[in-house]
């Protein structure tokens, strides 16, 4: 059975991150077998279109966050009756809401329009403050858990901790851990000359690059050519940058910015730790 999946996530290629990668990954792949996507995105990066393609699968790109903070009823309007016209012309078998943002909003205040069922994925820790929407009495998080049709995890100790603090979606709930294909290239001898530990990601404040930071200081004084190599980037490489300068260890410190995801295996090949 071929499905008609309406995906809406708050982003999405070209911007890089763990959940980016897998959806890029993802979709082609379930079109290959025959299912149709349109997307669905809150964010839109530098000079991209409102309209655009990703291997052949139409991207709509919304100013959820926006027109939100705006608080101008007319605009919250507009969009959502723009939202409702792009469901009707689609007809979605499924909706899937890839992550627990703001826009979950929209997904709510157009749901007669084409109801569907509803498929959310947790990607971070419910319990950890800022990752996602809360999810107490009364709130978007929860309204949005609670109606979802099925919620999948991306790890057991993500779906442990949504049904600790939501156990009403422990019968539509489930776990399927994330995954990418191994690289072909094969591993190179680990290099000590010098030592270069690797943190790699997006530069978000829940994934602690600035602990890396913080004690290349300490490590320094006991391996002088150390270096720390930083890819990726985000709203916290100003803040990292100033850190590295506060502490005084600029010049140990590499800021790559974007590696392509096809690129990484040989940027861990020339580094010594995968922090």
């Amino acid at each position: 059975m071929t499905m008609r999946v309406l995906f809406w996530s708050p982003s999405f290629w070209p911007r890089i991150g763990g959940a980016e990668v897998l959806a890029a990954r993802l979709l082609p792949a379930l079109r290959d077998r025959g299912h149709e996507f349109v997307v669905v995105a809150d964010e839109r990066p530098d000079s991209a279109p409102d309209h655009a393609e990703y291997a052949g699968i139409p991207i709509f790109r919304a100013p959820f966050l926006g027109v939100l903070a705006e608080r101008n009823v007319d605009h919250l309007m507009r969009l959502q009756r723009m939202l409702g016209a792009l469901k009707r012309d689609f007809q979605p078998d499924l909706v899937h809401n890839y992550f627990l943002g703001p826009s979950a909003l929209f997904l709510q205040t157009t749901a007669k329009v084409h109801p569907a069922p509803c498929l959310v994925t947790l990607h971070l820790d419910l319990g950890a403050s800022g990752h996602h929407l809360p999810v107490g009495p009364e709130t978007l998080g929860r309204s949005t858990l609670l109606g979802a049709d099925w919620v999948v995890a991306c790890s057991a100790a993500v779906l442990g901790e949504a049904r600790r603090l939501l156990p009403e979606i422990v019968p539509f709930s489930s776990a399927i851990p994330n995954a990418l294909d191994c690289p072909a290239l094969a591993p190179e001898p680990l290099p000590f000359d010098p030592p270069r530990l690797l943190c790699l990601g997006r530069l978000a404040r829940q994934k602690g690059f600035d602990l890396a930071v913080q004690v290349l200081p300490e490590l320094l004084s006991r391996f002088p050519s150390v270096r720390l190599i930083v890819a990726g980037d985000g709203d916290e490489r100003a803040a990292l940058q100033a850190q590295a300068a506060t502490l005084g260890v600029v010049d140990a410190v590499d800021f790559l910015g974007w590696v392509p995801p096809d690129d990484v295996p040989t940027l861990i090949n020339t580094c010594t730790v995968l922090l």
